[in-house]
């Protein structure tokens, strides 16, 4: 996963950052094995990117604006594209 320059680093985010980019993995996986990712996983995977922004969001806020907002426009984006990979019912 190619995450901006923008998103926050350290070591109390690094698990959190890990299990985003497991979640997406496996999205990603079983959307090109089956041509659609559970309802399940995707949720799991939007829970988790939003997790890891409640965490690291505020602190970027406090010392760079630009760069939380580049950040914050990422995570959206990552959120809508995880929805297109999932069923359609």
């Amino acid at each position: 996963m190619l995450w901006p320059a923008s998103t926050p680093s350290g070591s109390r985010l690094l698990i959190a950052k890990q299990e985003v980019e497991k979640a997406v993995t496996q999205v990603v996986s079983e959307h090109d094995k089956y041509g659609e990712a559970s309802i399940r996983h995707v949720a799991d995977a939007r829970n988790k990117l939003t997790e890891f922004a409640r965490q690291s969001l505020p602190s970027l806020k406090a010392r760079d604006r630009t760069a939380a907002d580049q950040f914050e426009k990422f995570i959206v984006e990552l959120q809508k594209t995880l929805a297109t990979l999932t069923v359609n019912y």
